[in-house]
This record gives C-alpha cells, sequence and structure tokens, in this order.
C-alpha cells in the first residue's frame, strides 16, 4: 500500500509539474507585448543588435531603430549607435533570427510575427527548462509539495513576467541555475563516469550568464570555486575553459 501510494504521488508530481509549465508556456504564447501595441526600449536595444547583425553585418543599430523603434538604452563611438546593453543575450537571439528569416519577411516593426518568435524560443523556453529543472531538483530532496513550490516561482514571482519579454534577467538566472545545476549532477556523477561535457557546458553557461548581466560574474566566479573546493581540479580546469569561451 505504502509503494502505491508513493507511486500515485510520483504521477501526481509529474503531472502537476507538467501543467505548471504547460500554463507558463501557454501564457508566454498569449503574452506578446501586443495587447495593446506598445514600445519597450529595454527590448528594441537588443532587437536593434540582433537586426543589424544579421542584415546589415554590422553592431551599429543606425539603421535599425528606424525598424524596432529608437532607445534611450544605445551609445555613440565613431559617429554611429550601439546598444549599451550587456550582449548575451542578443548574442543568442542572432542565430535564431537569422534562422526564422528563411521563412519571415525582414521585420518593419517591433510588432511584426519574427520578433515574437525570438523572445519565445530564446528566453521562454529556456526559462521553460529551468523550471523542469528546479521541479526535479525538489523531488529529489523529497521537499513536500513541489509541484505547489514550482507554481509559486512561476507565476507568483517577476519570473513569469522576465520570462516571456526580451529582457535577460529571467534568461540569465535561468542560465545560471542550470549551469550549477550541470555542476551539482556532474559531481554526483563523477565518479561513474565521465563528467567532462557536464562541466563544459555549466561553464558556457555561466559564462554567458555573466555577459548577459555583469555582476553574474561574481557569481559564475563562486560556481567555478564550488568545483574546484570538492578537491577535483580536472573538473575545475574543465569549467573554467566553457566559462572562458
Amino acid at each position: 500500500m505504502r509503494g502505491m501510494r508513493s507511486s500515485a504521488a510520483a504521477v501526481l508530481e509529474r503531472r502537476t509539474a507538467a501543467a505548471v509549465v504547460g500554463g507558463f508556456l501557454l501564457l508566454s504564447l498569449c503574452f506578446t507585448g501586443q495587447f495593446a501595441p506598445f514600445h519597450n526600449p529595454n527590448e528594441s536595444s537588443r532587437f536593434a543588435t540582433v537586426y543589424a547583425f544579421v542584415e546589415s553585418g554590422t553592431f551599429a543599430v543606425d539603421g535599425a531603430l528606424p525598424v524596432v523603434g529608437d532607445s534611450e538604452d544605445k551609445s555613440v563611438s565613431g559617429g554611429h549607435f550601439y546598444s549599451n546593453k550587456a550582449p548575451g543575450l542578443a548574442f543568442a537571439a542572432i542565430p535564431v533570427y537569422r534562422a526564422l528569416r528563411t521563412v519571415c519577411a525582414r521585420p518593419r516593426s517591433p510588432f511584426d510575427p519574427i520578433w515574437f518568435w525570438v523572445r519565445f524560443v530564446v528566453v521562454t523556453l529556456p526559462c521553460a527548462a529551468a523550471l523542469l529543472r528546479l521541479h526535479a531538483l525538489l523531488v529529489s530532496r523529497r521537499a513536500p509539495g513541489a509541484g505547489l513550490l514550482l507554481a509559486a516561482v512561476a507565476f507568483g514571482t517577476p519570473f513569469l513576467f522576465y520570462g516571456r519579454s526580451f529582457f535577460s534577467h529571467a534568461w540569465t538566472a535561468s542560465l545560471l541555475f542550470l549551469g550549477w545545476d550541470l555542476v551539482r549532477v556532474g559531481e554526483a556523477a563523477s565518479r561513474r563516469r565521465r563528467v567532462g561535457p557536464l562541466l563544459g557546458c555549466a561553464g558556457v553557461l555561466a559564462g554567458w550568464a555573466a555577459i548577459s548581466e555583469y555582476p553574474v560574474a561574481l557569481l559564475a566566479g563562486l560556481l567555478l570555486i564550488r568545483t574546484a573546493s570538492r578537491g577535483a581540479w580536472r573538473h575545475a580546469v574543465l569549467f573554467a575553459l566553457g566559462l572562458a569561451l
């Protein structure tokens, strides 16, 4: 009977996690910044970098501003405008935008569908992946009401808004969390299999988080210290290589 109750609880937790993450994705699909349309300078500064690089082969956003909207988040150098936002999120969006341009027309405004899909793929999906890993961690730690805790994080914090906006806040938090999770998994599995790819990927995620929100570099450094403090200097080197990349 105890085994049956345990199995039923596990099924319920999986369904709860699926419902929470599914709801998060659904709300992200419904929330496009289009109701009613408004120009968001915080998003446009990064959109401009992506547009300029793919369409014109430059990081200068002069020609992109009339398309995606002007923004105060820009600097002037050599007579050209450049976004002054940390570039990590824009770097991630460039290949996604390039791929979407094979089926989408060149955008004429910040409200064109291509920007919605860039936002969803680049920001929302990694945030959903972080939520799933958070639930797995809570379940592994036998946290009571893991599904309820997951719902509280997904819907009761600013993560919901930032996870469906082209801002770097939730994106950065997700990368950092996923990087820490890979380090944790690598430590647990180090005696059973090779963990080089895990730790290398963890370093890449932590480094990408650091170039998306510069203060996060301190937290990425703490992760590096953690990998070294466990006595596995090889692990620290692998993590550092990913971080440097």
